[in-house]
């Protein structure tokens, strides 16, 4: 309901007495006829259909939407489609356009690219992208669906990007030369780097993006960060993010970090990625004097690997992390003349400081709070990497810590539950248990279900400071009411409900919950098939 409304209000917005809707192709045959009319400010309303078209926003701040845009129907996304038909880029943005140049609604796909940027090529640009398939775009060298490129940022926010190819890297997205872009709530999944690296994506040359709330799913490369290769005094935020079932032929399995980056890691899931032949570091490699600080993750493995974590002229601080699979090696630095270093903090570790081999080439921080036991998650079988009751990581972490002058940790107490916040990328609901009335929830809550995005089950959790009627219902993203998991008085304490999308289309919900004269929630869910 929440991003209807945003799609309404935006569209009311664009449809001021100052500004004009072409319709596409009641108006002009073609996408691009009306974007050479349209004067910035404009909306350009395309129909359903299958357009083949190269088209290029020339410096104008309009917006470019399916009826996605003023009915908040997710089919408009698969059957409004811009086809490149390989003749070059899909979408391109090159003259300085702003934020307020709009893509919206669309499947962008089959673009090609001698250079970058197969399905989206910004330069000297900051558009935003919003709501579209970005799929089946192919380039020799970088960026295969979207590429950003000198001092470009913009904002790509909810959008599906699967099934793209580049060359030496960027399968999914290329982010480079002093490019600071936010990418939010984006699906990347099954993009390829072909003989490079950073098969969902790759970030190089002081460019310091921001990426939050996405999943990075079956992406591969040749070489270097199945997921992510980050490179050259880069310093991206990669924020509540999943890494799972990445691929890589050599050197980081979902990330590999290069020369001088200073990446910050925070809240994120890493499952099963891996390395194959010779590689190392199946989550993460780091190399050339680079700093990556890691916290509040949760790591897991099922298969025996060389390293999870992997050094070379490197340091690392892990603080309020879970790492915790298949009792082996799990952080290991490399034979190199540089030292490195690993700090060590709060965090629950397989084998104790006993897993880190260092190779006799730098040092070992281990710090307070470290512990070595089973974090006890829900269903590890089912991914559900949420805690139980009674693990021994709630309460385990710590919201401050300061390690030779620098603050690494400082969160305010709403950024958590209980005494301290857990370990791990999962905050629950319980709190250490000292007495029965400390076992209860402080205020009502809902929290985001797990796993999200989800195939077909996933889990919502609430907390009851006291017994209380409860609503708790799922609605699709026109705001009508699908589901209804709960319409009835409940104790006080913490409860549990799952909900089943079988039979529903893949795309955004909304779950509800609602104690009368008291409380309303709403999370944002993603159903995947």
């Amino acid at each position: 309901m929440r991003i209807l409304i945003v799609l309404l209000v935006l569209f009311v917005c664009t449809c001021s007495s100052f500004a004009t809707i072409i319709n596409v192709p009641d108006d002009f045959e073609t996408i691009q006829a009306a974007i050479d009319t349209s004067q910035s400010g404009d909306t350009v309303l395309v129909s359903s259909g299958t357009y083949l078209e190269n088209i290029n926003f020339n410096g104008k701040n309009i917006t470019v939407a399916s009826h996605f845009l003023t009915t908040g129907d997710e089919s408009y996304l698969v059957n409004t489609i811009i086809d490149g038909d390989s003749i070059g880029a899909v979408v391109t943005f090159e003259n300085e356009e702003n934020e307020n140049a709009i893509l919206i609604g669309f499947a962008v796909r089959n673009g090609y690219s001698e250079t970058s940027g197969g399905g989206i090529e910004c330069r000297y640009s900051s558009p935003t992208i919003s709501d579209c398939l970005i799929l089946n775009n192919y380039t020799l060298i970088w960026g295969g669906g979207i590429s950003f490129d000198v001092n470009s940022n913009g904002i790509i926010r909810n959008c599906e990007i699967y099934l793209n190819s580049a060359g030496p890297g960027g399968g999914g997205i290329d982010i480079g030369a002093d490019c600071n872009p936010v990418i939010s709530d984006c699906y990347i999944h099954h993009n390829e780097a072909r003989f490079g690296s950073g098969g969902g994506m790759i970030i190089y040359t002081e460019s310091h993006p921001l990426i939050e709330n996405c999943v990075f799913y079956e992406n591969t490369a040749e070489r270097e960060g199945g997921a992510i290769w980050i490179g050259i005094y880069s310093n991206p935020i990669i924020s509540n993010c999943q890494f799972l079932d990445n691929m890589v032929g050599y050197h980081g399995g979902a990330i590999a970090v290069y020369d001088n980056c200073m990446p910050l890691i925070t809240g994120c899931l890493f499952e099963d990625n891996e390395t194959e032949d010779y590689g190392i570091g199946d989550a993460i490699a780091m190399f050339e004097s680079s700093i990556c600080l890691i916290r509040n993750c949760t790591f897991d493995w099922e298969e025996e690997n060389d390293t999870l974590i992997f050094l070379s002229s490197s340091n690392a601080s892990i603080i309020n992390s879970s790492l915790y699979g298949q009792e082996t090696l799990v952080i290991a630095f490399g034979p190199d003349e540089t030292e490195n270093s690993i700090l060590v903090a709060y965090s629950d570790v397989s084998g104790g400081e006993e897993s880190i081999e260092t190779n006799d080439n730098g040092s070992v921080y281990w710090e307070d709070r470290n512990i070595d036991a089973d974090p006890m998650y829900v269903d590890l079988d089912d991914g559900d990497y949420n805690l139980r009751q009674n693990s021994p990581c709630i309460d385990a972490g710590t919201a401050f810590f300061v390690w030779q002058g620098d603050t690494l940790i400082n969160l305010s107490d709403d950024e958590y539950n209980g005494e301290a916040p857990d370990i791990g990328a999962y905050e629950s609901n319980y709190q250490l248990v000292k007495n029965k009335s400390a076992s209860l929830p402080e205020k009502f809550m809902l929290s985001q279900n797990y796993p999200n995005p989800f195939n077909s089950i996933t889990t919502i959790s609430i907390g009851l400071p006291a017994p209380s009627e409860l609503n708790l219902s799922v609605y699709n993203i026109t705001g009508q009411k699908i589901a209804v998991l709960a319409h009835e008085r409940f104790s006080a304490g913490y409860h549990q409900f799952t909900f089943n999308a079988d039979g529903l289309s893949t795309g955004i919900y909304f779950i509800h919950a609602n104690v009368p004269e008291k409380m309303d929630e709403v999370r944002r869910i993603v159903y995947m098939k």
